[in-house]
């Protein structure tokens, strides 16, 4: 099998071999780029997705989190308002 990249724009061939020269320096390696590109593609059509679904199930539950503790914080801060304002509108009554 030949693979060429003629009609792959030139940043998107820059951008593939600085990764295939990391892979190749962290490995030890000395990888072609069609073997890279071949690696790549089996590994994203072929391979077990269940880190990657791992990864974004964790980071939902990070947002979740910071959204449920903004939502407690928003809580306090109008219990607070509406507390103050009683406070204020009972005074005023008393006052008068």
């Amino acid at each position: 099998m030949r693979l060429t990249l003629r009609s792959v724009p030139d940043d998107l061939v820059e951008q593939i071999d600085q990764q295939l020269a990391r892979v190749n320096d962290r490995k030890g390696t000395n990888m072609t780029r069609n073997k890279f590109i071949v690696a790549v593609l089996t590994e994203f059509f072929s391979g077990d997705k269940t880190s990657e679904l791992q990864r974004m199930n964790n980071e939902i539950e990070d947002l979740l989190a910071v959204l449920h503790a903004h939502v407690a914080a928003e809580q306090v801060l109008i219990a607070t308002v509406v507390n103050n304002e009683l406070s204020s509108a009972k005074e005023e009554n008393h006052a008068k």
